[in-house]
């Protein structure tokens, strides 16, 4: 049973380095990283085009702009993929996993053509959301407490009465057949 526990989390960690690998070549794609040694992502071997507040793992300096410049192009995809990894563990402060491609691009690139150019190269729409993307589950919104919504005048009485409305909150929150992927 723990080997195929193992397996499995190996299988799912792998496709998920893939999927993030994936975008992270659609994104050098549409930054021009493969257009020519003249754009600046390939000069600075930066494919995501990425300007740091601080020194990244494998950033030698900076190219005009602000833009990091890495040892070479591994280190620079390496950064990204860190970056999109950030996203979709949900650690990044600036991204969700429910943004859209078109949304991440105006937010990333503040281009709308960005996210259209970065859906074309992975072949999906620029409506497609990050986590179709990253292969991870969506963020779940929780909508506030029925308890929050009982206006002043008319207060809880009893237990009974609140147990009631969070249930009614339960059911009309959370539909099984909508999220039986994630159970």
């Amino acid at each position: 049973m723990r080997t195929l526990l193992a397996i499995a989390l190996l299988v799912t960690s792998a496709a998920a380095q893939f999927r993030t690998t994936e975008l992270s070549r659609a994104i050098a794609k549409a930054e021009g990283f493969y257009a020519g040694k003249g754009t600046i992502p390939a000069r600075c071997n930066n494919p995501g085009d990425i300007r740091p507040n601080t020194l990244l793992p494998g950033q030698v300096g900076w190219c005009s702009g602000g833009y990091a410049k890495f040892r070479n192009a591994r280190a620079g995809f390496a950064a990204l993929d860190h970056q999109l990894e950030k996203i979709a563990d949900g650690s990044s402060t600036r991204y969700n996993v429910n943004m859209t491609l078109a949304q991440f691009g105006k937010t990333y690139a503040c281009d709308t053509r960005w996210g259209k150019n970065v859906a074309k190269a992975l072949g999906v729409t620029p409506q497609t959301q990050l986590w179709e993307v990253l292969g991870v589950p969506p963020l779940l919104t929780v909508k506030p407490s029925p308890l929050q919504l009982v206006s002043k005048k008319s207060r809880v009485t009893d237990d009974t009465e609140a147990w009631d409305l969070f249930m009614l909150y339960v059911q009309d929150s959370f539909d099984l057949r909508r999220h039986q992927d994630f159970i």
